[in-house]
């Protein structure tokens, strides 16, 4: 349904100042009007006041925002124990969730996972995401900028008949397909919503014998069937065959975490 609200303020009724809100539905023209019945900091409506935020400009809530976190994180002992770069995604991660114990306790970097992926996201890597979500939120400004092309075949007819006739999910052949089609070129594989995107794309380096050396992995999955489990055995994964990522541990993930890991990435370079 419809709805578009239209607010009148100073209209005179009875020689009484009111607000009038008319609300159009198809069909319908409902008016409601309320007394004004004080005018001091606000407009009062009935004992409700209308109120205005402190900060309205977007750049200054951002920053207030990240001085916010900066001055919290100071507070936590393992805060200073990651890198300067590894900190600023630290600092993006907690100004999506606001959860600053979650992700101090549970982020994971290999020593080379943002240097590796800034060099990458430079050099015009794919970005291979197993979620519609995470591709509409990377910011265009620095995909083109970049020229990095964000891959989710997640919804791909072929790939969702196929997944029936298996009887596996559509990530585990979205993501071998997206790699398949990016051999030889730099990748960086990112992961904010089904664990079976980590298994696939584990199966697939290992399988192909690709070389680590032009990828990067970033793994948020969130849930509670093979998540947790999954995350450690992308960690093991790593220090076997010498790949760079980042992993937040246990059930706790996001598809935006995935994001905000890229644009504070984007962000350093």
């Amino acid at each position: 349904m419809n709805f578009v609200p239209f607010l009148d303020i100073g209209t005179k009724f009875d020689k009484v100042p009111v607000i009038t809100t008319t609300a159009l539905t198809p069909g319908t023209l409902v008016v409601i009007r309320a007394k004004i019945v004080k005018l001091k900091g606000g407009i009062q409506m009935s004992g409700f006041t209308l109120q205005r935020p402190k900060v309205l400009s977007g750049i200054d809530i951002e920053k207030e925002s990240m001085l916010y976190i900066e001055r919290e994180c100071g507070k936590y002992p393992k805060y200073e124990t990651f890198k300067e770069n590894q900190q600023s995604i630290i600092r993006r991660l907690i100004h999506t969730t606001s959860l600053f114990d979650q992700v101090l306790n549970n982020i994971y970097f290999t020593d080379g996972f943002v240097d590796r992926s800034m060099d990458l996201l430079k050099n015009g890597a794919s970005i291979i995401v197993d979620t519609n979500m995470i591709k509409s939120g990377v910011s265009r400004y620095y995909t083109d900028k970049y020229n990095n092309d964000v891959i989710c075949y997640v919804s791909d007819e072929k790939i969702i008949n196929e997944a029936k006739e298996k009887g596996v999910t559509r990530t585990y052949l979205a993501v071998q397909k997206s790699i398949m089609e990016n051999v030889g070129s730099p990748m960086i594989l990112a992961c904010g919503n089904a664990p079976t995107f980590i298994y696939s794309m584990i199966e697939t380096i290992v399988n192909e014998k690709l070389n680590t050396d032009d990828m990067s992995i970033i793994a948020y999955p969130v849930g509670f069937i093979n998540v947790a489990e999954s995350k450690d055995y992308l960690i093991d994964f790593a220090k076997h065959y010498n790949a760079e990522c980042s992993v937040m541990r246990g059930n706790y993930g996001a598809s935006t975490m995935v994001v905000a890991s890229l644009h504070a990435m984007y962000k350093l370079i």
